[in-house]
């Protein structure tokens, strides 16, 4: 990424969760879906705007390059509304699972400054992709339903996962707040406060 090196999976990863206009889309749809009018107003109105017109141009020119190169005949259509947002959501989806978890606190605590989160030093080195890894390593994922039985990881395996599944949540609840200038994370908090007490219990 940097001194003329390509970038690795993980880089592209955290700039895709980094962008302002993944988290601004992403952020209006959480809104449209969990805040009801006021969500539903934040969410056309950055829907009709500049940034988000560009992310259409920008995926028509794309298309157009490619209709050409294959002697299409036509031009496509612009994206609509659900399809700018299914495409940043996939976009979100795709690469969260890369993102190590130091780098996705630093994210969410960059846009949600109230985000009381304790990551100890020894977990940031993972992410999503590396834990289901051992998981499937120590047979610890059901092949039925692909939930993951974290008893069977080791104790820091298994704070690495609560961890990250809290700041998923962080994340999609940040990027919404901001869209509507609210900043509350009480709940949040204190989810991240009893699982930081359950793996490093206070000397009494």
């Amino acid at each position: 990424m940097t001194n003329g090196k390509k970038p690795t999976l993980e880089d592209i990863a955290k700039m895709t969760l980094d962008a302002p206009s993944i988290q601004k889309v992403a952020g209006a749809n959480f809104a449209h879906n969990n805040f009801g009018e006021e969500g539903k107003s934040v969410y056309e109105m950055y829907m009709a705007s500049k940034e988000v017109k560009d992310i259409r141009e920008k995926d028509y020119q794309e298309r157009k390059e490619e209709y050409k190169s294959r002697k299409v005949v036509g031009d496509p259509s612009y994206l609509s509304d659900g399809d700018v947002t299914n495409k940043i959501l996939e976009q979100i989806e795709e690469n969260r699972p890369f993102v190590y978890l130091g780098d996705l606190e630093e994210i969410v605590k960059s846009i949600a400054p109230n985000f009381e989160f304790e990551l100890p030093e020894e977990l940031k080195k993972y992410n999503y992709s590396t834990l289901t890894k051992i998981a499937m390593e120590k047979g610890a994922i059901d092949e039925k339903n692909g939930t993951v039985d974290i008893k069977r990881l080791s104790k820091e395996e298994q704070e690495a996962f609560e961890k990250y599944n809290i700041l998923v949540k962080a994340y999609d609840k940040a990027c919404s707040l901001n869209m509507l200038n609210l900043y509350s994370f009480t709940e949040l908090n204190a989810i991240d406060k009893a699982v930081t007490e359950k793996y490093h219990p206070k000397e009494k």
